[in-house]
């Protein structure tokens, strides 16, 4: 069965905008309906999602700071065994989290693929770069690999379009280096 992680989602959740597991079990039978996520959602006092018009988290800051909680917990929860997570490119923070390294340069294709290793408590290392999707014969020409840039942490009112929340909270681009 699969498992839906909450901590894993993308970038300006609005957790009360989502079916729940049991409601998406009706049409996607292959869910694990009672899988407790690892991570759960906060949404950020006084952060509306542009679009909905719903309380969400602030992006770029409180993703980051999810990512870094979910890192954590998939080290110690799943420690010695086989993971696959499927999100969103804003997720390759968490490759840098596991990589304890700097988010700036890394970039997601459209179904790009990253693969980490971890052997014993030793470093994460990066075997396969998720900044190319080769196994795609086609792409959209809407669809390009997305990377942070340090305007996403730019500390700004209101926001940039509905795109940005501009609520770093003094969190950079660095962010998971100055963790290690």
């Amino acid at each position: 069965s699969l498992n839906i992680e909450n901590g894993l989602s993308e970038a300006h959740a609005a957790p009360q905008s989502l079916p729940t597991p049991h409601q998406r079990f009706g049409y996607f039978h292959q869910l694990n309906p009672n899988y407790q996520s690892l991570v759960e959602i906060n949404p950020t006092p006084g952060i509306q999602c542009s679009r909905l018009k719903i309380p969400c988290e602030a992006f770029a800051g409180n993703y980051v700071k999810r990512i870094e909680r979910l890192a954590l917990q998939l080290e110690e929860t799943y420690r010695g065994k086989s993971v696959v997570c499927v999100s969103h490119a804003a997720s390759v923070a968490l490759v840098a989290a596991l990589l304890n390294s700097s988010i700036r340069g890394f970039k997601f294709a459209p179904t790009g693929i990253y693969q980490l290793r971890r052997v014993a408590d030793g470093p994460w290392e990066l075997v396969h770069s998720g900044d190319t999707n080769e196994h795609v014969s086609e792409n959209a020409a809407t669809t390009y690999p997305w990377g942070f840039e340090e305007r996403h942490f730019e500390e700004t009112e209101g926001n940039d379009g509905g795109h940005y929340s501009g609520k770093a909270q003094g969190i950079g681009l660095d962010y998971f280096v100055t963790k290690s």
